[in-house]
């Protein structure tokens, strides 16, 4: 049993260290204009997509969506946090932006005025 221990904490620490050597050599390219390999970007959506189920559980939307001023206040939060990357109407998009991977979704058109 000892052996199998001695082994198993071996690998890990070779493991660790070959993780260090791999990374300190800089041959992974982390640009973000490169892109995620397939199985990485379905990793990252999964992981997304159940932090928001989670995060948003318990939520519940006002009864109240056409209230003028809630929709105001709404319109002012769309346009400071996420119209520069999202996009406006009459609004051009930051160039900075169509060079983000993944691209951010253009809304504009998306959704009902």
């Amino acid at each position: 049993m000892r052996k199998i221990l001695k082994w198993g904490a071996a690998v890990v620490v070779l493991g660790a260290l070959g993780a260090v050597a791999f990374a300190w050599s800089g041959l992974f390219n982390v640009a973000a204009s490169v892109g995620h390999l397939p199985v990485t970007a379905w990793f990252l959506h999964f992981t997304m997509q159940n932090s928001v189920r989670t995060h948003a559980y318990g939520i519940r939307p006002p009864a109240n969506l056409d209230d003028p001023a809630l929709i105001a206040r709404g319109a002012g939060h769309y346009h400071l946090g996420c119209a520069t990357c999202h996009g406006a109407p009459e609004m051009s998009r930051n160039p900075i932006v169509k060079q983000m991977v993944p691209p951010p979704p253009y809304l504009v058109g998306k959704i009902e005025s």
